[in-house]
C-alpha cells in the first residue's frame, strides 16, 4: 500500500490456489476513516486473466487522515471472507498536480507563454520547470520562479515549430507534466527570385542577382549554387558558400549559345528553398560589353597592386610600341624632307 495526498494505492494478491474455489473474477476493496462508525465504501476491481498481482487507487480521500482498508475476493458464487484490515494515512501534502500551459504570442525569435495552477491543487509549489525543444533538437529545461505565471522564451529559431510542457515541484517532489503544447515562431523559408530578373546573360558567363531573393521573414544565412548544361546529368558546384549579403555572383566558363540550368539553394533557420533557372547563353558575336565590363573592372580594382601587374604589363608594352612607332614616323618624315630640299638645291 502506498499513500499520497488524497488517494491510497492498493496492491492485491490472489488467495491460495486451494482457497479460490474457481476462477477469481475480481475484488471488492472497502475503505473508511479509521475508528469511525461509518460503513465501508466499496470499490470493485476486476481481476486480470492470469490472477496475478493487481493494483488500484482509492481516490477522493481526505488529506492527512487514517483509513481502514479491507479486501474481499469474489467469483461466480459470490464474495469470500474479508482480509484483515490494514491502516493507511494519506499525506498532508503531495507533489503538485499539472499546471495548465498555453502560448499567448510569438515573434520571429521569442515565444510568450503563461500557465495556471490547478484550482483543486492546494499544495505549496517551490518552482516550475519549462521543457522545450524544436523538431530536430533535444529537450532543454529552464527553472522558473514559483511566484510568476508567465515567461518569454528567447533566442529561439525563426519560423520553427516548438514543443513545450511544464512541471511543478515542491519539497515532496515533481508532479506530473502538463499536456504538451506546440507552436511555431513567425517567419517562413526564403522565396526565390523571379526568372526574368535573376539572370543577366552573356556569351561565356551569367550574372546571378542574389538580392532578388526574399527572406520570408527569417534572414537568409547563405546560398549554394550548382549548374549544368541542359542535357547533361552531372552538376558542377560553386565550391564556396555564398554569403547572404552578396548582391550578385558570376557563373563563368560557359559555352556561347548553349542552354544551361542553374540551381540556387537558399538556407535560413526556417528551412531551405531551391530555385531552378533555365537560360541560354548569348552567341559570341552578341557578347554584352556593358554587362561584362563593370563587374570585371570592379573585381580587378579590388585587387592589391602587385596582383594588378598582369593588367599593367600589356598597357606598358602597348605604350612603348606606340612611342616607337611615332618616333619612327617622325624620323622618316624628317629624312624625307631633307632629301627633297637637297634635290631642289642642286
Amino acid at each position: 500500500m502506498e499513500t499520497v495526498l488524497n488517494q491510497i494505492h492498493i496492491i492485491t494478491q490472489p488467495p491460495r490456489e486451494d482457497a479460490r474455489h474457481g476462477r477469481i473474477q475480481g475484488y471488492h476493496v472497502g475503505y473508511r476513516v479509521y475508528h469511525s462508525s461509518e460503513k465501508f465504501q466499496y470499490k470493485t476491481v476486476e481481476a486480470n486473466e492470469n490472477n496475478e498481482l493487481h493494483s488500484t487507487y482509492v481516490t477522493g480521500l481526505q488529506p492527512f487522515t487514517k483509513y481502514e482498508i479491507i479486501v474481499k475476493a469474489y467469483n461466480v458464487a459470490g464474495a469470500g471472507p474479508q482480509t484483515d484490515s490494514i491502516i493507511g494515512t494519506t499525506l498532508e501534502t503531495a507533489p503538485p498536480t499539472s499546471p495548465i500551459l498555453q502560448v499567448i504570442g510569438t515573434t520571429t525569435n521569442s515565444i510568450n507563454i503563461r500557465w495556471e495552477k490547478d484550482s483543486k491543487d492546494r499544495s505549496s509549489i517551490t518552482e516550475y520547470t519549462l521543457h522545450s525543444r524544436h523538431d530536430d533538437g533535444v529537450w532543454q529545461t529552464k527553472k522558473l520562479r514559483s511566484t510568476t505565471d508567465r515567461y518569454t522564451v528567447e533566442n529561439v529559431k525563426c519560423g520553427t515549430k516548438y514543443h513545450m510542457y511544464l512541471t511543478a515541484s515542491n519539497s515532496l517532489g515533481t508532479g506530473e507534466p502538463s499536456p504538451s503544447v506546440t507552436t511555431r515562431t513567425k517567419g517562413a523559408a526564403p522565396m526565390p527570385a523571379p526568372q526574368n530578373s535573376f539572370v543577366t546573360l552573356n556569351s561565356t558567363f551569367v550574372v546571378l542577382h542574389l538580392d532578388g531573393w526574399q527572406s520570408g521573414g527569417c534572414p537568409i544565412l547563405h546560398f549554394n549554387i550548382q549548374y549544368k548544361a541542359k542535357y547533361q546529368n552531372q552538376w558542377t558546384s560553386v565550391p564556396d558558400r555564398i554569403p547572404a549579403n552578396r548582391e550578385k555572383t558570376i557563373v563563368g566558363q560557359l559555352t556561347p549559345d548553349r542552354e544551361y540550368i542553374v540551381m540556387v539553394t537558399a538556407h535560413s533557420e526556417a528551412g531551405v528553398t531551391q530555385g531552378e533557372y533555365k537560360f541560354r547563353t548569348l552567341p559570341l558575336q552578341y557578347s554584352s560589353e556593358t554587362t561584362s565590363l563593370p563587374a570585371l573592372v570592379r573585381r580587378e580594382a579590388e585587387l592589391p597592386f602587385h596582383r594588378n601587374v598582369t593588367l599593367l604589363i600589356p598597357v606598358v608594352v602597348s605604350s612603348l610600341v606606340l612611342i616607337i612607332v611615332i618616333f619612327t614616323v617622325v624620323v622618316c618624315l624628317r629624312k624625307h624632307t631633307q632629301d627633297r630640299r637637297g634635290q631642289q638645291g642642286k
